[in-house]
Formats: structure tokens, C-alpha cells, sequence
């Protein structure tokens, strides 16, 4: 009886999977499976990790030639600092010296003086008003 039990359940077994497979084939066949799946996740993790990885050194090599760029820009600009043909300039216009043979003139305002600046009115027709415009422009009033 048990004999026959075993038969029923093999011979159900192999046509559910196909195979003809014992109680030990079917331990190491499983065993074996979820090794393959557990070393494919593991590869499948380690190339996600190495895209992302990827992706930090191009955002960090983009960092550093930005941050080179901005060194090369300040260098320029410690150049140009240091350089006579600025101190000359800055001495001129901000320190009022002046080269030699050159007069300086100081203009003396007072100082409740008030300098009205143009304002420049780009529509000088103000139009919240359409009758009294139709009007001007048709009638002449």
C-alpha cells in the first residue's frame, strides 16, 4: 500500500514537473536552485553597485573641473590684482592720486542739492481712459 502511495505521488510529481526525480534528486535539485538565485541576486546587487558608483566618481569628476575652473579663475583674478595696471587704476579712482603733470579738480556740491534723475516714460498716453482718447483723437478736444 505505502509502496503504491509512492508510485501515485512519483508518477504525479513527474507529470506536474517532467522529470523523474526521488526525494533526494528533488533536496539537491532545490538546494541547487536556490543557490543559482541567491548568487544571481548577489551579482544582480553588485552591478547595481557599481552603477551607482559609476555615477558618484562622474558627479565628483564634475565637481573637481568645476572647482579647478573656479582655482583657474581666482588665480587670474590674484593676477590681475597684483598687477601694476591695477593699482594704478585703483589709485586713480579710488585714492584720487593722480600721475605725475595731471590736475585733480574736487567739485564742491552742496549738499541739500537734489540731482532729478529723467524718468523715462515708454507710454506716455496713459489708457484707463478710452472715451476722453477717442474723443481727442476724433473730435480734436
Amino acid at each position: 500500500m505505502a509502496n503504491r502511495i509512492y508510485e501515485i505521488k512519483a508518477s504525479i510529481f513527474r507529470k506536474i514537473t517532467g522529470f523523474d526525480w526521488d526525494s533526494g534528486d528533488f533536496l539537491i535539485n532545490t538546494f541547487l536552485i536556490l543557490l543559482i538565485f541567491t548568487l544571481s541576486l548577489n551579482v544582480y546587487n553588485a552591478y547595481k553597485k557599481g552603477i551607482n558608483n559609476r555615477n558618484s566618481i562622474q558627479e565628483e569628476e564634475q565637481k573637481v573641473n568645476q572647482l579647478k575652473a573656479e582655482t583657474d579663475d581666482l588665480n587670474n583674478q590674484i593676477d590681475y590684482y597684483s598687477s601694476s595696471e591695477y593699482r594704478r587704476a585703483y589709485a586713480r579712482e579710488n585714492q584720487n592720486f593722480a600721475i605725475p603733470g595731471e590736475k585733480l579738480y574736487y567739485v564742491l556740491r552742496p549738499e541739500d542739492y537734489k540731482i532729478d534723475y529723467y524718468q523715462v516714460n515708454t507710454d506716455p498716453i496713459q489708457l484707463d481712459n478710452h472715451a476722453r482718447w477717442w474723443k481727442e483723437l476724433i473730435l480734436g478736444r
